[in-house]
């Protein structure tokens, strides 16, 4: 287990949705990969926490753990990733330096199907938290800055600089639009409450861009992909 400041690794994958566009039966495709054909780029989504000693490593694991259960689903079309989160991990991260959230960083890239796309866009709203059932604590959100909302090359993160979608590590920028998961531990005074074993959350990444094949642009072909976070003992 590894130790570090505000956040978890929980990786991305596969997030390949097909949806219409117009123009001699094209369908433009996109999707948000783990491991693109073309760049070798891995997809991953993590919460990292305080070392303990004035550095920031990842909670469960480390980056290039397994991507946890794939799946699909439906209203609205998506990829769903099943991941898990030790409650005793969050516990030992706490002990070794006390902290009261931990947030969830993401990193991705974006593919398309046709000759060539631009526009890239990463869509974090504030209503990215799907769904949530935790006792003893809570699941919010919080404005972080968006200068890498238009890149279609998200796909790092690590303790240093390298923060996937979000271009500064926990830094808040309200107003931005462009919005982080933040786990909140419950408690006060008397000591804090963590996610009980069985608890659940649900937070959606959208990602968008314009695919063009033969001269036609298909714009707004969007993607949806799931990360859905367990919590065991």
């Amino acid at each position: 287990m590894a130790i570090g400041r505000d956040t978890i690794p929980i990786h991305m994958i596969n997030t390949y949705t097909q949806f219409p566009a117009s123009g001699g039966g094209y369908t433009a495709e996109i999707n948000i990969n783990p491991i693109s054909s073309s760049s070798g780029k891995s997809v991953q989504a993590a919460f990292p926490v305080n070392d303990g000693s004035g550095g920031t490593v990842f909670i469960d694991g480390n980056t290039n753990d397994g991507v946890g259960t794939l799946g699909t689903a439906s209203s609205p079309t998506r990829t769903t990733q099943i991941m898990t989160l030790s409650r005793q991990d969050m516990i030992d991260a706490n002990n070794a330096s006390a902290h009261s959230a931990i947030s969830l960083l993401i990193a991705g890239y974006i593919n398309h199907n046709g000759d060539s796309a631009s526009s890239f866009l990463w869509a974090m709203p504030s209503s990215i938290i799907v769904s949530s059932s935790l006792t003893g604590s809570s699941v919010g959100v919080f404005e972080t800055h968006e200068d890498n909302s238009g890149n279609q090359d998200n796909s790092t993160f690590s303790t240093g600089t390298l923060t996937g979608i979000y271009s500064q590590f926990g830094v808040a920028d309200s107003g931005s639009g462009y919005h982080k998961a933040l786990l909140n531990y419950g408690g006060g005074r008397g000591g804090l409450t963590f996610p009980a074993n069985g608890d659940t959350f649900t937070v959606r990444i959208t990602a968008s861009a314009t695919v063009t094949k033969d001269g036609t642009a298909h714009a707004n072909t969007t993607a949806i992909h799931d990360v859905i976070v367990n919590i065991t003992s």
